[in-house]
């Protein structure tokens, strides 16, 4: 049996028994933190943790180079070479494969452990990739570290090391060769130590046997200014224990992971499901597993459901950020066709700004944002802010809205603003003794209808409604009031009570808040909503002027210009017509639209 120390014993016990089977049952011990680099970098294979050696015992962190370890420990690296030396050694088994509650070496304050080759929240670190490289070596792989966000370093070094099951590498800045590396007899990773930080690319092509064997590309990322929802199974069964893990990551508008973002996320869940667990990996947080609210870390944050027993259709999972704006729904729009299908919209906003809305000098993200809302349970109170309020506030994003109604089942309803007279200090009275529904205005809705919430307007969706909602591209939402709801835990939803109440307008007229069904829907200072209606088939021609964004309500039909074949569109989809397109659309007979104009 050899452990962690066992590798300066390994000959001394062959030679003395040769014939015994050696195996190490616990080796290496090395420390890391995902995502989290720390400079300056050790220039060996391996080093024990300290201050200013792989360590960072303020924040509590180890850096993720992967070279650092506990005192009695080594590198995985080490650990590699030791085995290859001594050929009769069987193999080990490594200390750990995953980070565990306890044991939080090297700082006792922390949470969890630092020895898991995957964090607690199930995420890779960089020695995932060390190892898989050496355990696989007929498995085609390269992986370039650090991440290549570093704005503070410009200028500075900043070393790069590719794990790879290739025997030689190229690593590429911005285009520019940085040269070619080959590993050397125990060597287990390829070393770029003097590259100074410039933002961009990096890219490394591997060989093996002088053969292009594997590639990866590092990129600097931008702002972060989007989330993505990814599950790990899309299917599970309604037994009450089959789960799916939902990794949330943090982008910027090209869909970057934003490697340094730590943004508080907002989880919640709709359907018959239900929200077991969250985390992010980080080994300092002690937010409690079940809490629906997690800063993401280092770009990653995992959210765990499973279905209710018994209860079959459709979870819906969202994640919301104040400060992170958004397309649509899953916080990413995706192009369907033409020159630049599976691009995101903000990315071509950032390429064809004026193109796309006909404004010489425009900058920024598209300034709509259309959701479709599918209300099962009824919705939480909540409140957006107007420009000078989130001025007030310091934080947030003004956001104006409309709701059209696609279909409204029976006695189905919304809150619109308050009743008649309510003040500000009879709301807080309410909020206080949980009876704000008491003060709501209480509206029916029919299928057909529009809403117009001007920002300041309190409000919430009621079940058995499906919703095309036309706003602001702004997340910034005050949730007031949440129907004294409590999750399996017993633990009540967080509430926005200051920033709401600042939010909230107490004078909205009932003219601000008319209702519409034909028509101009929808007039005010950032867009206009009209109704569309072909009872026969008809094609309508369409110049170069302004940008609008076509909401199929019912019917098909296809558009058409002299550049791009014909793309059909049916109910439901969500159809943007650049401020340059000329082309046609040929509506079927009982089509209805909407459009949506800035």
């Amino acid at each position: 049996r050899g452990g962690n120390k066992g590798p300066s014993q390994y000959g001394p016990f062959h030679e003395k028994f040769p014939n015994r089977v050696i195996l190490s049952s616990e080796n290496a011990s090395a420390f890391s933190t995902r995502g989290t680099y720390l400079f300056p970098v050790c220039e060996g294979n391996a080093s024990p943790t300290r201050d200013g050696q792989g360590g960072d015992s303020r924040n509590r962190y180890v850096s993720a180079y992967e070279l650092y370890s506990a005192d009695y420990g080594a590198s995985a690296d080490k650990v590699f070479s030791y085995l290859d030396r001594y050929s009769y050694v069987a193999g080990g088994f490594a200390w750990s494969g995953w980070d565990y509650l306890g044991e939080p070496t090297p700082y006792d304050s922390s949470r969890s452990s630092y020895f898991g080759i995957i964090d607690l929240a199930g995420f890779k670190k960089d020695r995932f990739y060390l190892y898989q490289s050496y355990w696989r070596p007929d498995y085609p792989i390269a992986h370039i570290l650090p991440h290549w966000t570093w704005p503070e370093r410009v200028g500075q070094v900043t070393p790069v090391h590719v794990f790879t099951s290739g025997d030689e590498g190229e690593l590429f800045l911005n285009g520019r060769s940085l040269g070619r590396k080959t590993k050397g007899r125990y060597e287990y990773r390829l070393r770029w130590d003097d590259v100074v930080y410039e933002p961009g690319e990096l890219k490394v092509v591997t060989y093996k046997d002088g053969n292009e064997w594997a590639t990866d590309t590092m990129r600097t990322a931008g702002d972060a200014s989007q989330l993505s929802l990814k599950p790990d199974r899309a299917l599970i069964d309604a037994d009450g224990d089959d789960l799916s893990f939902i990794t949330l990551t943090v982008q910027d508008s090209k869909g970057i992971t934003a490697p340094r973002a730590n943004d508080l996320i907002r989880f919640s869940i709709s359907g018959p499901g239900e929200i077991v667990a969250t985390n992010n990996g980080d080994p300092t947080d002690m937010t409690a597993f079940p809490s629906h609210e997690r800063k993401a870390f280092n770009g990653l944050a995992l959210v765990i459901v499973k279905a209710k027993r018994g209860e079959t259709g459709k979870i819906v999972v969202t994640a919301e950020s104040d400060g992170l704006p958004v397309d649509l729904p899953n916080d990413k729009t995706l192009i369907a066709n033409g020159e630049l299908a599976g691009q995101t919209l903000a990315s071509a906003m950032e390429k064809y700004p004026y193109e796309i809305t006909g404004r010489q000098y425009f900058a920024g993200p598209f300034p709509l944002l259309i959701k479709f809302l599918d209300a099962q349970d009824i919705l939480s109170v909540q409140v957006h802010p107007d420009e000078q309020t989130s001025k007030r506030l310091g934080e947030g994003e003004p956001k104006t809205e409309c709701w059209y109604i696609i279909s409204a089942q029976r006695d189905a309803f919304i809150y619109k603003g308050l009743k008649k007279g309510v003040t500000k200090t009879q709301f807080t009275e309410a909020i206080i003794n949980g009876e704000v529904a008491d003060l709501l205005a209480k509206v029916p809705v029919e299928t057909g209808e529009c809403h117009f919430l001007p920002a300041g307007t309190a409000h919430s969706i009621g079940p058995g409604l499906l919703i095309a909602e036309i706003q602001l591209p702004s997340d910034t939402t005050y949730r007031v009031f949440d129907w004294n709801r409590l999750d399996e835990n017993g633990n009540s939803r967080q509430l926005h009570i200051r920033q709401a109440l600042e939010s909230i307008r107490f004078d909205i007229s009932e003219e601000e808040l008319a209702v519409t069904t034909i028509g101009r829907l929808v007039q005010c200072e950032y867009f206009t909503v009209d109704k569309g209606h072909q009872a026969k088939n008809c094609e309508v021609l369409l110049s170069p002027g302004e940008v609008k964004v076509l909401i199929i309500i019912s019917g098909y039909g296809t558009i058409t210009s002299p550049e791009v074949n014909a793309v059909e569109f049916k109910a439901g989809d969500c159809l943007l017509i650049p401020a340059s397109y000329e082309g046609a659309i040929c509506f079927a007979d009982e089509t209805e639209y909407l459009t949506v104009k800035l």
